[in-house]
């Protein structure tokens, strides 16, 4: 295996655990309550630390989880912060406007950032690194022998 496929905690030092925490809502939320909070350690979610989870909110936060969680400024995302929380809104607009036909509200979201550490990557990302070298091989050998099936 070469040691650019190996995965390495070295790599993930730069890593943030994201808490998402419902902070406002205006007039009501369906789903969430204030205080309520998501937790994602990227690629997921962390079901066993999150209270609610709304797939309109996740359509806003998807662009902006990765950087978050790889250590991008999130002033340089167009995020609205203040110290070292960041904010982002739903996009239901319906708490704030009577005439706007939706059931819901508006919710504000606080977003914190936590450095992983050795041990929160243990906690939150369980595989077997021997596996994983395994499979890594599996797609290495048919990414080979496809691209030398098209090779002239």
């Amino acid at each position: 295996m070469k040691e650019s496929d190996k995965f390495t905690y070295e790599s993930e030092k730069f890593r943030y655990k994201l808490e998402i925490i419902a902070k406002k809502i205006w007039p009501m939320c369906p789903i969430y309550k204030e205080g309520d909070k998501m937790t994602i350690v990227e690629p997921g979610i962390v079901i066993q630390e999150t209270d609610a989870i709304c797939l309109s909110f996740l359509a806003d936060l998807i662009p902006y989880y990765r950087g978050l969680s790889r250590g991008i400024d999130p002033k340089e995302m167009g995020l609205k912060t203040e110290g070292d929380l960041s904010f982002i809104e739903c996009h239901d607009p319906g708490g704030k406007y009577s005439d706007y036909p939706t059931d819901g509200g508006t919710v504000l979201f606080e977003i914190r950032r936590t450095p992983l550490t050795l041990e929160d990557v243990k906690k939150y990302r369980k595989f077997d690194l021997k596996a994983m070298e395994k499979v890594w091989a599996q797609r290495r050998e048919r990414y080979q022998a496809k691209n030398m099936k098209s090779s002239p």
